[in-house]
């Protein structure tokens, strides 16, 4: 699970590298419903850890791993938190 975090929180910390002086806002949605695994990135949030770095990121719950793949590969979303699984399964299908 800490390494799905901290996959997680890579992906978000190069949207900061690129982030100018102007705040950039990042889609991210979770995997599924609010839970305790997702407390690292309310934690940032509410602690303006992303603010801090140019960043407005807007949480929206999720629907499930699938889901969430589905959103970032569209474009719908710029990131996502979900299960590794459902990644494999999407490249596998759709290179």
């Amino acid at each position: 699970m800490l390494a799905r975090v901290s996959a997680a929180l890579l992906g978000v910390a190069l949207f900061a590298g690129a982030a100018s002086a102007q705040e950039t806002t990042i889609k991210f949605t979770l995997g599924w419903k609010t839970q305790g695994s997702d407390a690292a990135f309310f934690y940032a949030k509410d602690n303006g850890f992303f603010k801090e770095e140019g960043l407005n990121v807007v949480i929206d719950q999720g629907e499930g791993s699938g889901a969430t793949v589905t959103r970032i590969m569209s474009g719908a979303y710029d990131a996502g938190f979900g299960d590794v699984n459902a990644i494999i399964q999407n490249a596998s299908t759709k290179p």
